[in-house]
């Protein structure tokens, strides 16, 4: 097997809410069980700063010159690598990935590149005109250069095709880390409905407006009695508190704020409906941990989890955002919770997760990638 270099602006830790920085060092930890030789590297403004985060691959931070400068040291560290290595980009629109990929081809070395859901027309509709500018002059440059391009979901395939045209697309999904998912099991389950979210705090993207109009709609028209609790932190979670003091529903809405480890999964596993209502998405960590700790979920199209939760039958799917069917949606898994039936969704998620979203099965289907 070729050498694999993970390459991620960061530090690629994965307690940050990021879900690229826990892809990385997931993926990289399985690579390195099956015995290939990885390493995952960073460009950071903290490379000098302690590690504390436990690895059991080989990591190394570099400086962060700026968005139109590499370090010396990492067009050293480049130069030496040997010649059949291979370099596995991880995100989108980052200037540093266009330099670096530029000095990659001058030395003749090959690299892929895994998006993580930035070319989906749903991320291209922020800032439209410049990242369309920015794509045609520099980011097209940095897919066509690559080997390969590793899309995680049906939805983000179809766009980035019909973006760029290109044809060597590998679809491979995110997987679970399933020696993360521990919790206490003593303290008993809530019998309450309690509908859940946790992932990044973004109004649009993520579709928490979406969220709370549904909740809403759920709670005086059809007369739900369940509770919704938001796991995570952003930009727009003090813009998300107000909202639901407009909507008049903050005796129904606990915001958990930002939780990691086992403390998160604890919060998680009171949940008895997962709901993820993005705009757009490469394809959801959240969701995923979610379905394996047996929890159904609620997800849109663009989630690019819709085929797997149908596919199990683990939850409820919808295309297009229409607030009053989504909130019937929840009163119906809220019916089923009450008449002991949504146990049998939430059986067939864990079940369907596992199967699935693997890491070693991930990391497996990769060799697609560098080869």
């Amino acid at each position: 097997m070729r050498p694999i270099i993970h390459i991620v602006l960061g530090r690629a830790n994965p307690n940050r809410l990021n879900g690229v920085n826990r892809v990385v060092h997931n993926l990289a930890e399985e690579q390195h069980a099956l015995g290939w030789e990885v390493s995952v590297w960073g460009i950071t403004a903290s490379y000098q700063k302690t590690e504390t985060q436990k690895r059991n691959y080989h990591s190394c931070w570099f400086p962060d010159k700026g968005y139109m400068r590499i370090s010396t040291e990492l067009k050293a560290a480049l130069s030496a690598s040997s010649a059949d290595t291979v370099f596995h980009f991880h995100g989108g629109f980052i200037p540093h990935f266009i330099l670096i990929s530029r000095y990659l081809r001058k030395i003749n070395r090959n690299y892929v590149l895994t998006p993580h859901g930035t070319f989906t027309q749903g991320a291209m509709e922020k800032n439209k005109w410049l990242k369309k500018l920015y794509f045609r002059c520099l980011e097209n440059l940095l897919i066509k250069g690559a080997k390969a391009v590793q899309c995680l979901g049906h939805a983000e395939q179809s766009d980035l095709q019909a973006l760029s045209g290109c044809p060597s697309i590998i679809l491979i999904p995110n997987g679970q880390n399933f020696a993360e998912l521990r919790y206490d099991h003593s303290i008993p389950p809530s019998t309450e409905f309690i509908i859940g979210y946790c992932g990044r705090v973004e109004e649009r993207q993520k579709g928490l407006d979406v969220l709370l109009k549904s909740f809403r709609f759920y709670r005086e028209q059809l007369e739900g009695k369940g509770s919704l609790h938001l796991v995570g932190d952003g930009p727009y979670l003090e813009e998300m508190k107000r909202l639901s003091s407009e909507l008049e529903l903050d005796s129904y809405i606990h915001f958990w704020g930002r939780r990691f480890g086992q403390e998160k999964v604890q919060i998680l596993s009171q949940m008895k409906l997962f709901v993820h209502s993005s705009r757009n998405e490469g394809l959801p960590t959240a969701v995923i941990e979610a379905l394996s700790l047996g929890i159904p979920c609620l997800v849109s199209k663009a989630t690019s989890m819709d085929t797997y939760v149908k596919m199990a039958e683990a939850g409820w799917t919808y295309e297009e955002i229409d607030i009053p069917r989504i909130a019937r949606l929840l009163r119906e898994a809220e019916k089923e919770y009450e008449e002991g039936r949504l146990k049998e969704r939430a059986e067939r998620a864990a079940e369907m997760a596992r199967r699935e979203f693997s890491w070693k099965k991930v990391a497996e289907q990769t060799q697609l990638l560098y080869q």
